[in-house]
């Protein structure tokens, strides 16, 4: 397991990286005790996204990586979750579909019970070069802004 300390430490640096880039994401300062952190940033249509990020025992385990709605504040519902048409934010299971989010595992949503336990998933196939903050979130950002961006997986009432 990784300390509480070294998860904080890195996911700050990576932060820095990510400030560095330029994209206008809001991150707010992270949590040590709950090991939280949010991103805002905006889609194609100047919507609102707020990313959730739980970096406890990262690296060694991925991030949980769920979607906060900036109304109600609820994380992982329908109207806080951007919908694409390449499955990439799963309806069925509410969770990116994606080796790099920790929800998306057996333990959690069971999305992909093949991908078993979170060790290792930096080996698991289809991680590519998405083992940082800064690729995963732009990885999230590319999809609000492409063709197969079609707004909020439910709409508010």
């Amino acid at each position: 397991m990784v300390t509480n300390e070294i998860s904080l430490e890195t996911i700050k640096s990576e932060i820095l990286v990510c400030k560095e880039r330029g994209y206008g994401w809001s991150f707010s300062e992270p949590d040590e005790a709950s090991q939280t952190l949010l991103v805002e940033m905006h889609d194609k249509f100047n919507d609102i996204y707020i990313v959730f990020i739980q970096f406890d025992n990262y690296k060694q385990w991925p991030l949980l990586i769920d979607f906060k709605d900036p109304i109600t504040g609820e994380v992982g519902v329908r109207t806080a979750y951007p919908y694409n048409s390449d499955n990439f934010f799963n309806r069925q299971k509410i969770t990116i579909c994606h080796p790099y989010s920790r929800k998306a595992y057996k333990g959690h949503t069971g999305l992909h019970a093949d991908w078993g336990h979170c060790d290792g998933w930096q080996s698991v196939r289809g991680i590519g070069t998405l083992r940082s903050l800064l690729p995963i979130l732009e990885s999230i950002f590319i999809r609000l802004h492409d063709d197969t961006y079609q707004g909020r997986m439910e709409k508010r009432a």
